[in-house]
């Protein structure tokens, strides 16, 4: 007897199809959900029903499909009342929105996402190796920029400008000197970061995250993230231009501390929103492939009414950032003043010893950070063609309903 849906030969005592039961209750590769029906041709994962793209005589999953394809499948899906295709088995289906819990539930709600962004990064190393690799050729490229700075200053062609000029091209060319190593670092961050967020979709969407795709996708996006980096420099240049106002404005009188207070306010509020806009704008930049003013539209449009709900959350990751970071100086303090007690010639190893484990610490803190936006996106995404039912990256899920 052969089996009319998978054509599997019955055994002599075999009653029902093993194969088909089998499917039945595995769960799909491209969703979790059970019930296998055929296999990806591209990606040979086993996929089912709703997540099977018919292309001529083939099935594809909806990450292999063509695009259009995979959307109109979709959209053919929600018309005839099916349960929408989850994105991928890193998704869960759609959670309740946390109220206000105030500040302790906000920390609990960070502390998840930490945990299930460490979990992840566990089950795929590769995961935190643009993030230790960003923070390595950061400080080596500063380091080497100081380098070179002391050895012009050294053989004195600070002097020799001066002599001949005047200071004004010292001025200048100090300032361009410190916009281009600030344009430079940045760039060294998104570029990393770029690479952090094609792994995390990647795994999240049930696929193997490969360094070298990874590296591919931000090489090919480095017009945008250089231009991104180039409005982060100017905007981190007026920031510290007005903190350093302000800083003088403090040892005027009443209303010299007050212009000052409110002079430091206004350049955190416009540094945070800098780091909010570029974490919002790097996994558009990186998952869509467009330019730099095509993802500030693309952001406009898919995170307008999506962001508000889940604001609470981010103000945990924060929180629970700060921490982790407040934590590792006390303890350093801690270490340095300790040894400058017991044993004053341990001092420059333990500075040394505390540099390198910062380097861990910083890059751990920034993984997180381009998690959390790399999962807020994806939701956006979601919210954006399946509004209150969309399906939620499984982290932000956990952090959401903690």
């Amino acid at each position: 007897m052969v089996c009319p849906a998978c054509g599997y030969v019955f055994g002599p005592l075999e009653t029902e199809c093993r194969r088909c039961a089998r499917r039945a209750a595995q769960p799909c590769g491209n969703c979790g959900r059970p019930g296998v029906v055929t296999e990806c041709r591209e990606c040979g994962r086993e996929i089912c029903s709703a997540c099977a793209v018919a292309v001529a005589h083939a099935r594809f999953c909806l990450v292999c499909a063509p695009g259009d394809l995979a959307a109109r499948h979709k959209a053919e899906l929600a018309a005839s009342g099916s349960t929408r295709p989850l994105p991928g088995p890193g998704f869960v289906a759609q959670v309740a929105l946390p109220g206000d819990q105030g500040l302790r539930g906000n920390a609990r709600r960070g502390f998840a996402f930490m945990r299930e962004s460490l979990a992840m990064a566990f089950r795929d190393k590769d995961l935190l190796i643009p993030p230790l690799l960003s923070v390595i050729c950061s400080i080596g490229f500063l380091v080497g920029a100081l380098l070179l700075l002391g050895t012009y200053a050294a053989s004195g062609g600070f002097l020799s400008h001066a002599y001949m000029w005047g200071p004004l091209p010292i001025i200048i060319g100090a300032f361009a000197f410190i916009f281009g190593c600030w344009v430079i670092t940045y760039f060294i961050t998104y570029f990393f970061a770029g690479m952090t967020v094609h792994l995390i979709n990647v795994h999240l969407r049930g696929r193997d995250a490969k360094l070298p795709s990874a590296f591919r996708d931000a090489v090919r996006n480095t017009g945008a993230l250089l231009l991104l980096a180039g409005a982060s420099a100017v905007v981190s240049l007026l920031t510290a231009l007005i903190r350093g106002l302000t800083a003088l404005m403090s040892g005027v009188k009443v209303l010299g501390r007050f212009i000052a207070a409110a002079g430091d306010s206004v350049a955190s509020a416009v540094d945070g929103l800098r780091t909010v806009v570029v974490c919002l704008l790097l996994p558009i930049i990186i998952i869509e492939d467009v330019s730099l003013g095509k993802a500030i539209e693309r952001a406009r449009e898919i995170h307008a009414g999506n962001l508000i709900p889940i604001a609470l959350a981010e103000i945990g990751v924060g929180m629970v950032n700060g921490f982790i970071g407040l934590a590792f100086l006390l303890l350093a303090y801690a270490a340095v003043h300790y040894a400058r007690v017991s044993a004053p010639s341990s001092v420059t190893p333990t500075l040394v010893a505390v540099g390198v484990a910062l380097v861990p610490v910083v890059a751990y803190t920034g993984f997180v950070r381009t998690a959390y936006y790399t999962c807020l996106y994806l939701w956006a995404v979601e919210r954006s063609e399946a509004r209150e039912s969309a399906a939620v990256p499984r982290p932000l899920a956990v952090a959401l309903t903690s």
